[in-house]
């Protein structure tokens, strides 16, 4: 049975769950299946020669310069995307870390500032990324596809050259997380009615990449019944917490304007797993996914945007700390539902 509460009483859950997931160390993006446990440190130690000893640390600055421009541009064009993915490639600059710490080798990475590299090279290809990514919203996305692009290539050649178990074991993890972020980024450029050309990798590793099953999480889907756009992330902190409200403003596609659509929002607790479905501002319904979504609120799309009045009364949410992710979209008359979120973020 769906059980009515209040969304007052939805983040007040959120705050303990966070705080207590924080605790038990269980907190993380989720986005990514490359994670710290994958055993490196009781696999055996071989010799390394040169050849190994210049791919780990190249691929430990390749994978920091994939989270500063991410990071950079995330604050730019404030996408989820980019916050998602950055999380995502710190695990992985991380993991080629523990390798050169195993190893005993000198961590290129003196200055973890975004921005700041050692090997020659880095510093004028990341001023060079993020020049192209401040453009538009769709050169963003599209330096991301290039970064992975590039990463996908140079790890395809490391892992041809090594013997290593350890090393194998390291990059081909990351390269799996690399085609995810591919399709991450392939999919959103698409909900912009956009593509990519890939420059590194062959046009047949790329249809590959982008046809093979994707990993956890993803953005940018497109389904016979959805359009998914692109996510923004919202911090909050004092004083703002204080006085909480969220009524987003969504684009209406050219072909929907006019018509009447209905409006449905949706909030994901992360910390706990659950859903809710908006059945009126400031108040929803747990909800299960693969079952009817209902709609709060029926709209004529009169314009080229449409509001949608998710949290409406203030709200103190002062003592409140972790994220809550918030789905929301309108689905016209024999029309796709079109929907995008936000996280929120609390600190």
């Amino acid at each position: 049975m769906k059980k009515t509460v209040s969304i007052l009483t939805l983040f007040l859950v959120l705050a303990v769950a966070v705080t207590s997931a924080i605790a038990a160390g269980r907190w993380g993006s989720g986005t990514d299946p490359f994670t710290q446990d994958s055993n490196i440190f009781i696999m055996p130690i071989q010799p390394l020669d040169q050849a190994e000893i210049d791919a780990l640390m190249k691929m430990r600055e390749e994978e920091k310069l994939a989270r500063d421009v991410y990071l950079t541009l995330r604050d730019k064009w404030q996408l989820l995307i980019f916050d998602d993915i950055a999380a995502s490639e710190q695990h992985h600059t991380d993991m080629v870390k523990d390798l050169i710490t195993k190893y005993g080798l000198t961590d290129p990475v003196v200055d973890d500032t975004v921005g700041a590299f050692t090997l020659p090279g880095f510093k004028e290809l990341y001023d060079q990324l993020v020049a192209q990514g401040m453009n538009s919203v769709v050169d963003a996305l599209k330096v991301g596809a290039t970064i992975e692009d590039l990463d996908i290539s140079d790890l395809d050649k490391e892992i041809a050259l090594t013997d290593n178990e350890d090393i194998k074991t390291v990059f081909d993890n990351l390269r799996r997380g690399s085609y995810n972020h591919m399709r991450a980024f392939t999919g959103a450029l698409e909900a912009y009615g956009e593509s990519y050309t890939p420059q590194y990798i062959s046009a047949e590793e790329y249809e590959t990449i982008l046809s093979s099953a994707s990993g956890q999480g993803g953005y940018g889907y497109k389904g016979s019944n959805a359009v998914m756009l692109p996510g923004r992330f919202k911090k909050y902190v004092m004083p703002e917490k204080a006085t909480f409200t969220f009524q987003p403003t969504m684009e209406i596609a050219k072909e929907y304007q006019g018509q009447t659509a209905e409006l449905y929002g949706l909030l994901y607790l992360p910390s706990i797993d659950k859903w809710y479905v908006f059945d009126a501002p400031n108040h929803g319904m747990e909800w299960t996914p693969g079952t009817d979504i209902m709609p709060f609120s029926q709209v004529t799309l009169s314009g080229d945007t449409v509001d949608f009045p998710l949290f409406t009364t203030p709200i103190d949410l002062s003592d409140v700390i972790g994220s809550v992710d918030v789905y929301y979209g309108y689905k016209p008359v024999d029309g796709n539902m079109v929907y995008t979120f936000t996280r929120l973020l609390f600190e």
